[in-house]
């Protein structure tokens, strides 16, 4: 398989996988689902750029900086 074809076609399947796996965790309240989406929205952020959607590339960068702002948040409820 050529590196073409895992960043056009392998690549983007994955990091839907993982978002959803993300989403699922955080819908049964586990903090885990934000690193999951830490993981898949900068494998999107990439895969974005790589394909000169510098917009949407932003947009799961942002998306990056919430779900650390997720975990912070999680973290900081857990101390108290």
């Amino acid at each position: 398989m050529s590196d073409i074809v895992v960043i056009e076609e392998v690549a983007p399947w994955l990091c839907t996988g993982i978002a959803l796996i993300g989403t699922v965790l955080n819908a049964q309240q586990n903090v885990l689902g934000f690193f999951f989406w830490l993981v898949s929205n900068t494998g999107f952020v990439f895969i974005n750029l790589y394909n000169g959607n510098h917009a949407q590339a932003v947009l799961f960068f942002v998306n990056d900086i919430i779900a650390i702002l997720g975990i912070l948040e999680w973290n900081k409820k857990a101390k108290k």
